[in-house]
């Protein structure tokens, strides 16, 4: 059975004083988004293994795929 891409919905709500917070953007214009914000994202699944890549992450394997 090939293996076949689809795009999932992820979202977490950080807080904007929180450790973590440093891995979001919390800029809005000119304006600073500050207690607990929702985030939304896509990310790839893999229907065999279940695993979810990044976009970043997808660029890579793209990237590594054209130097073959």
């Amino acid at each position: 059975m090939p293996r076949q891409i689809r795009c999932v919905k992820k979202s977490k709500v950080v807080n904007a004083k929180s450790p973590e917070a440093k891995n979001f953007d919390f800029n809005l214009g000119n304006s600073f988004l500050a207690g607990n914000v929702k985030f939304i994202w896509t990310e790839f699944q893999c229907s065999t293994r279940k695993r979810t890549f990044s976009i970043r992450e997808m660029q890579q394997i793209e990237k590594q795929g054209k130097k073959r």
